[in-house]
């Protein structure tokens, strides 16, 4: 009987999967409720398989917004002792649970609990000792870039992103979703540091290394776009910006994206700036032949929007 329940539990912890990939958060935690309850009464609070739960519970609540912060370090938290109080030592499993409270720390802008946690991180898989490689190395290297990048200490978020691209190399390679997130944020520095070329050349590999491990009809594809876009406008390259937000509008329509979404309110603010920019310049869009190639849905002689 008690195999039989436990496998039960992991049907309700396989099922908040499911329901958190979707972005059903709320019905994904309510499912982790289920798989604790039933590894509680069957093993005991000590269990590591709660502790897994009780994590993928907390990114559940964390990913709800600040309504759900609280709820998601309360279960980082028993996680993480669960974790410390095994007999059996998970190191990486630990530095998991602490990267994510980082996450959480940084998001609700505790900067000095969020570099302690990463810190604490690689401290347990032993970073400095020649443990690089576990993933969790590029996660906690990542997370510290993005606090220092906050905190617009550009050398140190630099430093963190290069060695979490490194370690993300060694450990997923460079064609990993994982990758791209980096280089996506190194993307992000170097632009607002005013090193356009710098920051064109890592979204352009990040949007590569998305669309063959993801989709290219995926959010993030859309997300892409606009750093993209970004670039361009940034650098006075008004046409080519008009380009890359006019295929984002394309891309969020055809993934059925709610128009109260934010990519949208980014797309029509920049485009606004953008129509305004071409016309008192007297210029049109104009296509951006390194984005082109990785549009899979272009017709050759389809016409640019006019402004």
């Amino acid at each position: 009987m008690g195999e039989k329940n436990l496998h039960v539990a992991n049907t309700f912890f396989n099922i908040g999967l499911a329901h958190q990939c979707k972005g059903e958060f709320a019905l994904a935690a309510r499912a982790y409720d289920r798989a604790i309850d039933i590894r509680e009464k069957l093993l005991g609070r000590s269990d590591g398989g709660i502790a897994s739960v009780m994590n993928s519970k907390a990114n559940a609540c964390k990913s709800t917004g600040r309504s759900g912060h609280g709820e998601a370090m309360k279960y980082y938290l028993m996680s993480l002792m669960i974790r410390k109080s095994e007999a059996e030592q998970k190191p990486e499993e630990t530095a998991i649970v602490l990267s994510n409270m980082g996450i959480l720390c940084r998001e609700v802008k505790d900067h000095d609990m969020a570099i302690e946690c990463f810190e604490d991180a690689l401290h347990h898989i032993k970073y400095n000792k020649g443990g690089q490689d576990h993933p969790c190395v590029g996660m906690a290297l990542n997370g510290l870039g993005n606090v220092y990048l906050e905190k617009r200490d550009f050398t140190k978020a630099r430093m963190y992103y290069e060695a979490s691209l490194e370690a993300k190399k060694k450990t997923v390679g460079i064609r990993h979703k994982a990758a791209a997130r980096t280089l996506i944020n190194l993307g992000r520095l170097r632009r607002l540091d005013g090193e356009f070329s710098g920051a064109l050349n890592a979204f352009t590999i990040a949007l590569e290394t998305w669309i063959s491990a993801v989709a290219f009809e995926d959010i993030g594809t859309a997300n892409l776009l606009v750093d993209i876009g970004k670039v361009h406008w940034f650098s006075k390259d008004y046409a080519k910006a008009t380009y890359c937000f006019f295929e984002t509008s394309k891309l969020l329509t055809l993934l059925d994206i709610a128009p109260s979404h934010k990519l949208w309110g980014e797309y029509m603010k920049y485009m606004a700036k953008c129509k305004h920019k071409l016309q008192k310049h007297g210029l049109q869009p104009i296509r951006c032949d390194s984005l082109d190639r990785f549009i899979p849905y272009r017709v050759a002689s389809e016409a640019l929007p006019m402004v």
